[in-house]
């Protein structure tokens, strides 16, 4: 082939390019407009029954016209996420007509600034309450509607317990990752409505949409439900779990993955390892394992030192852990092929279909983390 013919086709490929940036810049235009309507309707910023209806859609399109079914839903999921990032820089609908106050205590924060902006493009009434705060701004928590507490979790209860002679319909709710202690101290100092929320995500989030918020209920669970549904026009997917179940499950989603990352951590400071070479010469998945312990220490240490520790099962989940991993090293040790087979063939048919689902998801994340600079 000449290099006038790779030239020619070079230039078609770059007109293509064009093409498809003005199909992005129009399709961009229309979900601002979309965003309006939603808007005006009080309808959800992410609705996952529409995106899995257009991935079905667009999946089947790219078969008929012979184009890899995987690359147009990559391509299709880049832009979903553009398109929630998008309208949430947008104001927001109220989940209910009425104006209602609302306080956050902690809204200095990370994660309390991030709701507090949330609830003020909503168009709330936002007090913020912090430690510094003066008499007459906590004696504000008499008159408002929701009160939001959103500070660490060792001072969580001290914080509770000062919430007193609020108004008897004002809802009191925690974002604490452990909801048994926190819903029964809220319970004690308030008669009125008490949820406890656990958002599943941290204030560097760029949209709340797709971004999950588990909540335990207390108290009047109606009286809740503006809330709930609040969270949900932001785009959060909110699941209902009730406290004693959240507890024990968080003590392996948190507690024992914290341990681990901890522990992984420390012994790669012990040996002294070095850590250029272990991430240059590491594959995807282990590149991502790397990330995963450097995401953790690149943030704040009291806030999984506390996690830890205010974990009512995390000890005894991690003790277990440590057994069986030391069950493990035993079977190693004595290069026991049989034994190790035995245990991962068991794990494997433990987990099931979940096994090929978790394989596929994390392939995905695997592509994107081989798209190396």
């Amino acid at each position: 082939m000449s290099e006038a013919s790779v030239d020619s086709i070079r230039q078609g490929i770059d007109e293509c390019d064009e093409q498809l940036l003005l199909l992005l810049k129009k399709r961009q235009q229309l979900v601002e407009q979309l965003a309006q309507v939603k808007r005006e309707k009080g309808d959800a910023l992410y609705v996952p029954e529409r995106e899995k209806k257009v991935l079905a859609r667009i999946q089947q399109q790219a078969k008929n016209i012979e184009l890899e079914p995987a690359l147009a839903s990559d391509v299709m999921q880049r832009i979903f996420r553009n398109s929630y990032q998008l309208q949430s820089q947008m104001r927001f609908s109220r989940s209910c007509e009425q104006v209602k106050k609302v306080a956050v205590i902690g809204g200095r924060g990370k994660l309390g600034a991030l709701f507090a902006e949330h609830f003020q493009r909503s168009a709330y009434d936002v007090v913020i309450i912090e430690k510094d705060s003066t008499n007459d701004e906590w004696a504000q928590l008499k008159l408002v509607d929701l009160v939001l507490v959103a500070v660490p979790i060792e001072v969580t209860e001290s914080v509770i317990q000062q919430l007193t002679g609020l108004n008897k319909n004002c809802v009191v709710a925690d974002i604490t990752s452990h909801k048994q202690k926190p819903l029964g101290w809220m319970m004690e100092v308030h008669s009125g409505p008490v949820i406890g929320l656990h958002p599943m995500f941290g204030p560097g989030c760029t949209t709340l949409a797709r971004q999950l918020m588990l909540f335990c209920h207390g108290r009047e669970a109606e009286s809740c439900q503006w809330l709930i549904e609040q969270f949900s026009v932001w785009g959060c997917l909110c699941r209902e779990v009730e406290a004693t179940q959240h507890d024990e499950v968080m003590s392996i989603v948190q507690a024992l993955r914290h341990f681990c990352a901890i522990s992984a951590g420390q012994h790669l400071l012990s040996s002294q390892a070095d850590i250029g070479a272990i991430a240059q010469m590491s594959s995807p998945v282990y590149r991502m394992e790397l990330a995963f312990i450097g995401r953790l220490f690149a943030q704040n240490p009291e806030l999984y030192v506390d996690i830890l520790l205010n974990s009512s099962q995390g000890v005894e989940v991690i003790e277990s852990y440590s057994e069986q991993y030391q069950s493990l090293l035993a079977l190693l040790k004595n290069k026991d092929r049989t034994g190790l087979l035995k245990c991962f063939n068991e794990v494997k048919e433990y987990l099931g279909d979940y096994a090929e689902d978790f394989l596929q998801e994390s392939n995905r994340l695997l592509a994107a983390a081989s798209e190396r600079n």
